[in-house]
């Protein structure tokens, strides 16, 4: 068992990483970002917070990414950014700074 997942969590998006049930937060984190939803890394961001978030982004752009999948990101990346420095409480908190462009 993987101590660094939050299996309860990961229970709502099943095939996030098919080929490994197990696989840490971390792993699921830049999973969630090679395809990127708002809705999910929105939850994702909620849950772990923005600032976890980023820093997996900053690790997958160090890749290679094509062009238009750094755009994308960046571009829901933005919006989930907005929308938490307008929420309240919890979500709040969990915005440490403000998003960079890449």
């Amino acid at each position: 068992m993987n101590l660094d997942r939050n299996d309860h969590f990961w229970k709502n998006f099943p095939g996030l990483v098919w080929s490994n049930a197990d696989a840490s937060d971390s792993v699921m984190i830049m999973a969630a970002l090679n395809r990127p939803r708002l809705e999910q890394l929105e939850a994702i961001a909620t849950e772990f917070g923005f600032d976890r978030v980023l820093a997996e982004w900053e690790v997958l752009q160090e890749e290679g990414l094509k062009p238009i999948h750094l755009e994308i990101a960046n571009e829901i990346l933005d919006e989930i950014a907005g929308r938490m420095s307008h929420a309240s409480g919890r979500h709040r908190s969990t915005l440490a700074g403000s998003r960079s462009p890449a």
